[in-house]
């Protein structure tokens, strides 16, 4: 992909979990297709190889990362 111009759009959250402890936010298809490729693996064999890392308190926001499953 040659074009680095950001991706930018706005989702809603959604409270889950036991006592809405957590937060849900969708991540587009796309971006995960996109993931899947850079790696030589479908989309299917992405989601199943791959979690997503949530970094923040040290900055402002939130980064996410895919991180392969160790077994």
């Amino acid at each position: 992909m040659t074009d680095k111009t950001p991706y930018t759009r706005t989702f809603k959250m959604l409270a889950g979990g036991a006592d809405g402890k957590t937060v849900r936010v969708t991540i587009p298809r796309d971006v995960v297709k996109r993931e899947a490729a850079r790696r030589g693996l479908s989309f299917e064999d992405f989601l199943k190889s791959y979690n997503i890392r949530w970094e923040y308190n040290g900055f402002e926001g939130v980064i996410g990362t895919f991180v392969e499953i160790t077994k």
